[in-house]
């Protein structure tokens, strides 16, 4: 990571990043978040 830029990492239960983000901002995560409420598989689109 370089200096100054700030990451955000959401890691699953099993200890695994499910969703890393920079720069760090909420709109990035929730909406990750939003789609595996919504149902989805929560893997990247081929």
């Amino acid at each position: 990571m370089a200096r100054g830029r700030i990451c955000l990492y959401l890691v699953r239960p099993d200890g695994y990043v499910g969703f890393r983000a920079q720069p760090a901002e909420a709109e990035a995560v929730l909406e990750h978040l939003g789609r595996l409420l919504e149902g989805g598989t929560g893997h990247a689109p081929a």
